[in-house]
């Protein structure tokens, strides 16, 4: 009898240390024997010795690099080690090569949820069927098709997310390691970080993939159900009339979008932030400048002809072209800056907070991968979640004026 055969008896009678006493004998004449090489790495795994099968699945990642599997299982050993950024390169390169694997998209969902990135877990969680995770994580969800459900909570709450509390136990199907499939994709490591020009410095941040929390019923959704709605996966209700923000302490609001405040301190002028401190330039362009509102009070806003609506974050990062913002609360923080090589005017929103935004139509949605970027125009660009690394083209190219690299959703103006 071979020893791969050995070790398999020997692993369906759970003998797992004897089971990798054969492998290694029947490696040491097949040093690249796949087959032989998964059963090991799951022996390993079994044995706990997690260090050892993480390297093992690293080996048949170089060997067989377009197999889903394998990096699903290398995610998953990386998930259950603690080494979160290692499981999100793997389980997104999963997820690529095999996009109907919803056990893949499930761990892919956990191990954003551990990496700090509650809003690309939600649409993991989702992409994997796991409707009830992600509900645990964003209460603003996507009832159906048609509709979008919205809970109601007070101002300045801060919500858990139970199931950032909950790990999977990683493990791996015994069927799906022992017979691994080979393909011909080759996937680009890593995922770059995002890039965002302030005032002339370029600062990298990993911004994730995207919870929230809704406010004024109707008016607000969150930024999840609002990238949703742009892929097709549900609608949002924007308004046609004017739309009011409960604020407890400061607000920001651009001139031309102001129309009712009942806050009693004068409103004062609203300078750029860079790196989180405020500079001596104003905020906005000539007509649309911004000002802060001191205190507490209720705040009416509308934009030019169209649609308004209130996206709210929770622990998101959300970046938005300068002049489709209305209004925001304090209680988000923000940041001024272009798009590198173009000049195009942006505001990063990250954390918690609520941001009015206008378009004349709600925005497309389109998904951006390490393999796959997408350049468009200048003038389309409406904003993007995820880890987008956007630069300006040469000055020769007139029709697609934005290149937009690396890992998440870009929002798109329909309507222009």
């Amino acid at each position: 009898m071979s020893h791969l055969a050995s070790a398999g008896e020997l692993m369906a009678g759970r003998h797992f240390r004897q089971a990798e006493v054969e492998l290694l004998r029947a490696l040491s004449t097949t040093p690249t024997d796949v087959r032989a090489l998964n059963l090991l790495a799951l022996v390993r795994f079994k044995l706990g010795k997690l260090e050892e099968a993480r390297t093992t699945y690293r080996e048949i990642a170089g060997l067989l690099p377009g197999d889903a599997g394998i990096q699903r299982n290398f995610g998953l050993v990386s998930l259950k080690m603690e080494r979160y950024d290692d499981a999100v390169v793997a389980l997104e390169r999963a997820t690529r090569l095999a996009p109907d694997d919803k056990r893949a998209w499930s761990y892919l969902g956990y191990a954003l949820v551990k990496h700090g990135d509650n809003t690309g877990a939600t649409l993991a969680f989702r992409r994997g069927g796991q409707d009830l995770l992600a509900a645990q994580l964003e209460p603003v969800v996507v009832a159906d098709a048609t509709s979008v459900e919205t809970s109601k909570v007070a101002i300045g709450t801060s919500k858990a997310a139970p199931a950032a509390e909950v790990a999977p136990e990683p493990f791996v199907q015994e069927a799906s390691v022992v017979e691994p499939r080979s393909t011909s994709v080759t996937v680009t490591p890593g995922s770059a970080p995002a890039t965002f020009v302030a005032n002339g410095e370029v600062v990298n941040s990993l911004v994730p993939l995207p919870a929230a929390t809704a406010l004024d019923g109707s008016q607000t959704v969150s930024l999840v159900s609002f990238v949703l709605a742009g892929m097709g996966m549900g609608t949002v209700a924007a308004l046609d009339h004017p739309i009011s923000l409960v604020v407890e302490d400061d607000a920001y609001v651009r001139s031309d979008a102001a129309l009712a405040w009942t806050g009693t301190a004068p409103s004062l002028p609203a300078f750029r932030r860079v790196r989180g401190r405020p500079t001596d330039v104003l905020l906005g362009s000539k007509g649309r400048g911004f000002s802060r509102l001191p205190g507490s009070g209720e705040l009416w806003v509308a934009g030019r002809p169209g649609c308004w609506l209130i996206v709210s974050l929770d622990d998101d990062i959300f970046y938005l072209r300068e002049d489709r913002v209305l209004a925001f609360d304090r209680s988000v923080s923000w940041e001024t800056g272009r798009v590198p090589g173009d000049g195009l005017r942006l505001l990063q929103f990250r954390g918690t907070g609520r941001v009015a935004l206008q378009f004349a139509r709600p925005p497309s949605a389109i998904r951006v991968t390490a393999d796959h970027p997408v350049a468009v125009p200048r003038s389309r660009l409406y904003g993007w979640v995820g880890r987008i690394v956007p630069h300006g083209l040469r000055r020769a190219e007139r029709l697609f004026q934005i290149h937009c690299e690396g890992e998440g959703v870009i929002l798109l103006d329909v309507a222009r």
